[in-house]
C-alpha cells in the first residue's frame, strides 16, 4: 500500500474546528457518533486535490448535494458559505497536511457585504471558471446582491501563493472543470456513487485487476463471468453489462445495490492508483455476511494499486470484520490500519481524534468489549 497523507490538522471546515490527526496509516477507518464530522474530513481532504484553484473549493462545497440529487440544493453562494464553521466571528477555513514528506497548507478567508452591482460587469477573479449573472447581459439595471470577497492562500513546502476571490449570490457556475495543478491524486466515492452508473472505469483496462474484481463478484453470484461495455443500438452510447452463464448479457442496472457498490469501490481503487481513495459509509448496501470477503478484496486491491484508503463507517460489526481478517495473533507487530474515532465538543469549539492501531482496537474489543465508535 502507500501512505501519502502522513498527518493533517483541520483548523476550521464546516462543523470541524481544530482537529489534529498526527498519525495516518495505509488504511484509516473514521468512525464516531452522528454529526461528528466523518464525511467532513473526507471533504476537507478533497480541498488538497486542487489547492490553488477556487473551482476546487466550489466543487467540494456543492458535492454532497449533487451526489444526493437534491432538487432543493443550496445555491453555489450559500454552499460556499456553508463550508465555514457556523457562528464563527470570521469567515475562515483551512488545514495543514504533510503529503509525501512535504508540508502543504490551505486557507480561504474573507467577508461578506451587500452591494449594488452592474450586471454587465464581471466579478471573476480566476478565468478558469466561467460565471454569469442571472440577469441578462443587455440589462442596464443595477442588481442588489451579497458578495463574498476574500483571499485563497496555499503554501507548498514553504512557498506561499495568494489570490483574491470574489463571488456573488447571483452567480451560477457554468464550468467546474478542475485543472491538475498538483500531483495529489484523490478519488472520492460518496455513499450513493454506486447508484449513478459508470462504475467499470479502469477495471476493464487491466485484465489482472478485472479478474480480481470478477472473483469478488462471484461471491454474490457464481455464474458471473465477465464485465462488458456494449454499445446501445438506440442511443449509440456504451452500456455496462455483466455476462452471466445462465442469463446471458445483463445490463448492470438490473442488478442489486450490493454488486453495484462493490464495483463502485473497485473502480475507485483503480482510479486512485498511486494516490488516495475516500469512501463514505463503505458498508452501505453490502450485507454483513459478505463483509469478510469484500474487506479482504479491498485490502488486497489497495495493496496491488498502492492506494492509501480513508473510509467512514457507523457499523461496529463492519469494523470488527475488517480487523478479524488481519489475524493479529499470528502477524508481526507491524500494522497498516488506524481506527480514528472523532468526537466533537461544541462548548470547546474543538473536534478530538482518538487514534488506535487496528491491533489495539481488536485487542480492546476482544478483551473489554471496547466501543470503537465512542
Amino acid at each position: 500500500m502507500a501512505i501519502h497523507f502522513e498527518q493533517m490538522h483541520i483548523y476550521a471546515f464546516k462543523g470541524i474546528q481544530n482537529l489534529a490527526i498526527p498519525s495516518l496509516n495505509h488504511i484509516n477507518i473514521l468512525t464516531g457518533d452522528n454529526n461528528c464530522g466523518k464525511t467532513s474530513v473526507l471533504e476537507a481532504i478533497q480541498l488538497m486535490r486542487n489547492p490553488t484553484e477556487f473551482s476546487g473549493i466550489l466543487r467540494v462545497a456543492r458535492e454532497r448535494d449533487i451526489w444526493k440529487g437534491f432538487s432543493g440544493s443550496a445555491s453555489p453562494y450559500d454552499a460556499l458559505l456553508n463550508l465555514f464553521p457556523k457562528n464563527a466571528k470570521d469567515l475562515t477555513l483551512g488545514m495543514d497536511v504533510i503529503y509525501n514528506g512535504k508540508a502543504h497548507g490551505l486557507t480561504l478567508s474573507g467577508t461578506t457585504r451587500h452591494a449594488m452591482i452592474d450586471p454587465n460587469s464581471s466579478l471573476t477573479q480566476r478565468p478558469s471558471i466561467a460565471y454569469r449573472l442571472h440577469q441578462k447581459r443587455d440589462s442596464n439595471e443595477m442588481a442588489e446582491m451579497d458578495i463574498f470577497e476574500g483571499v485563497l492562500a496555499y503554501s507548498n513546502d514553504g512557498i506561499l501563493t495568494k489570490q483574491p476571490v470574489s463571488f456573488t449570490e447571483q452567480t451560477v457556475l457554468s464550468d467546474l472543470r478542475l485543472k491538475r495543478t498538483s500531483a495529489t491524486k484523490i478519488i472520492y466515492r460518496p455513499t450513493t456513487h454506486y447508484a449513478h452508473g459508470s462504475v467499470f472505469g479502469k477495471i476493464l483496462k487491466d485484465d489482472g485487476y478485472k479478474s480480481l474484481c470478477l472473483f469478488i463478484l462471484q461471491i454474490f453470484d457464481e455464474n458471473i463471468s465477465d464485465l462488458l461495455l456494449l454499445r446501445s443500438e438506440d442511443t449509440g452510447r456504451a452500456v455496462e453489462y455483466i455476462k452471466h452463464a445462465q442469463w446471458g448479457n445483463m445490463p448492470l442496472s438490473t442488478y442489486g445495490d450490493g454488486i453495484k457498490k462493490v464495483l463502485s469501490i473497485a473502480s475507485g481503487i483503480a482510479d486512485a492508483a498511486d494516490g488516495v481513495l475516500l469512501i463514505d459509509e463503505f458498508e452501505m448496501a453490502i450485507h454483513a455476511q459478505h463483509y469478510e470477503q469484500i474487506f479482504s478484496f479491498i485490502i488486497k486491491a489497495c495493496q496491488q494499486m498502492r492506494v492509501q484508503l480513508f473510509i467512514t463507517t457507523h457499523s461496529e460489526e463492519a469494523i470488527d470484520k475488517m480487523l478479524e481478517i488481519q489475524a493479529y495473533d499470528a502477524q508481526p507487530e507491524t500494522d497498516f490500519i488506524n481506527v480514528i474515532t472523532l468526537k466533537k465538543i461544541s462548548s470547546e469549539k474543538r473536534t478530538y481524534a482518538r487514534i488506535l492501531s487496528g491491533r489495539e482496537t481488536y485487542a480492546n474489543r476482544e478483551n473489554f468489549g471496547f466501543e470503537a465508535r465512542l
